[in-house]
């Protein structure tokens, strides 16, 4: 047991436990965030119901991030890609959440068919190549670009 989980074993557990502190009283004399400031942050605009905004500043985002190039020396250069940069700006833009009153989050009804048709996608698109290297004869041992370099 490290010294960290020791520390909060024994000042969060047992040390009320063993000094019979009510808890609940304790709780009680916390300051209370104030109503007014904590309903002003829970109105959000919405821009729109679908969320389609979101996932659209999210995609044009991620195309901007993966358009640079950076160097690497000896003419080399690296790139996130449309996907990569997809990826980093949804990350950003989730947990962002909002500016200002705009609300930054799609709901669960938007998300799960992309999140579908992206897992969907995926295979078809790393199979995509697979097909012309493919021999009719089974008797050959080497797979070919053509399928007429199979042949007798």
């Amino acid at each position: 047991m490290c010294l960290a989980s020791f520390r909060f074993l024994l000042f969060v557990q047992l040390l009320p436990k063993l000094l019979k502190v009510d808890i609940a009283a304790e709780n009680d004399k916390l300051p209370k965030l104030p109503a007014a400031k904590a309903e002003k942050e829970k109105v959000l605009t919405e821009i729109d119901g679908p969320g389609v905004f979101v996932v659209c500043l999210a995609i044009m985002l991620g195309a901007l991030i993966g358009s640079f190039k950076l160097p690497l020396g000896g003419g080399a250069t690296f790139s996130l890609g449309t996907g990569g940069g997809a990826i980093i700006a949804g990350i950003v833009v989730s947990s962002i959440g909002h500016i200002g009153k705009i609300k930054l989050t799609a709901p669960k009804s938007t998300l799960v068919p992309l999140r579908d048709l992206g897992i969907s996608l995926v295979p078809s698109a790393e199979q995509r190549g697979c097909g012309p290297q493919v021999c009719i004869d089974p008797a050959a041992v080497r797979c070919h670009a053509s399928p007429d370099r199979c042949a007798d």
